[in-house]
């Protein structure tokens, strides 16, 4: 379910706003939008966390009262799987998707990224002034290509992720 919502969202997101920057927005609008985007995704980043922890909480306390054998080791399992998730999943994957480290010897999908969109905006008419339809066409391959490699760290990743979830079912398994 999860990775039906991020292909939509990715899919809006390179449909949205697959114009040319001087064309279509203002300085000030662009940054305004640009704002408005990354404020929504902290805010939904803080939310999956929150809602995470409440699970794991939720999962815990199934498992009796606090400092039962059957809660501690249910705890110790939750306190497994976040680090089995954070080593094989969310450091990998974001050192594949979003890292701009320049000393991690990894091209990133947003140093990729960032890096088209900087070609795309320096293409120039034989004359020497902006080709804006090459722009966004430019512009809009970059989104696309970003897209796909954002889709490729998670496919890289998903196997451990798997492993991580059979290892906690089966730790779970093992508290009663």
């Amino acid at each position: 379910m999860m990775r039906v919502a991020v292909i939509v969202a990715g899919v809006i997101g390179m449909t949205t706003f697959a114009v040319h920057d001087a064309a279509a927005l203002s300085a000030r609008n662009r940054l305004c939008v640009q704002t408005a985007r990354q404020n929504a995704r902290r805010t939904l980043q803080a939310a999956r966390a929150a809602a995470t922890t409440q699970q794991r909480d939720a999962i815990v306390a199934c498992f009796g009262p606090n400092n039962t054998p059957t809660n501690t080791c249910a705890a110790n399992c939750t306190t497994t799987q976040t680090t089995c998730l954070e080593d094989n999943v969310t450091t990998p994957r974001a050192l594949c998707d979003t890292s701009t480290l320049t000393t991690d010897g990894v091209t990133s999908c947003r140093e990729g990224f960032d890096a088209a969109i900087l070609a795309c905006k320096n293409i120039k008419t034989p004359n020497g002034q902006p080709d804006f339809d090459k722009q966004i066409a430019c512009q809009t391959q970059a989104r696309a290509d970003r897209f796909l490699c954002t889709q490729g760290c998670a496919a890289q990743v998903q196997p451990a992720q798997d492993q991580c979830g059979v290892d906690f079912s089966d730790c779970l398994e093992l508290c009663g």
